[in-house]
């Protein structure tokens, strides 16, 4: 039996949902309830999860999220995956970012169960998320006197990090 995702009529409310845990299957569920977006499809690195249907949904390879994004004109990714490691979720963010997708987070399934997070509280994802702590203010003195009246090479410029850290 074959399985092909479903577009909806308009893809800009097209999701994929990265994790299909715990979490993964409530945010579907309360997607599906408010009809707030459709989910495409689920991508998940866990082997015993691909292949299945979560909450009505199929889950695809992680590795296949391209293919997927591709064939249901889907640009968003939403990372339900809240208790990963902050190195694993900058990995995925960055194969991500490289996809052009736009990435949210949300944040641990209890919040979502309780009533704590609604759905559109769903937010970009940051530094403070990639770092697993809240991000240190540089120090302005300390880097004026490095950088003023020096040219500065800033890598990976054309892409989401770099031309907001050159300014």
């Amino acid at each position: 039996v074959l399985h092909a995702p479903m577009p909806s009529r308009r893809s800009r409310d097209n999701l994929i949902l990265y994790g299909a845990g715990q979490t993964g299957a409530v945010l579907a569920d309360a997607l599906r309830r408010e009809r707030a977006a459709t989910v495409v499809g689920f991508v998940d690195d866990s082997p015993s999860l691909v292949d299945r249907d979560v909450s009505g949904i199929r889950v695809y390879p992680s590795d296949q999220i391209s293919k997927l994004m591709e064939e249901t004109d889907t640009a968003e990714v939403v990372l339900c995956m809240p208790s990963i490691s902050s190195s694993r979720r900058a990995e995925i963010v960055s194969r991500l970012t490289e996809l052009n997708a736009r990435v949210r987070v949300v944040p641990a399934v209890s919040d979502l169960a309780t009533g704590r997070f609604i759905i559109s509280q769903m937010r970009e994802i940051d530094i403070d998320d990639l770092l697993g702590r809240s991000a240190v203010p540089a120090d302005q003195a300390l880097m004026r006197s490095v950088i003023e009246n020096r040219s500065i090479l800033v890598t990976a410029g054309g892409r989401s990090l770099g031309p907001g850290r050159g300014r």
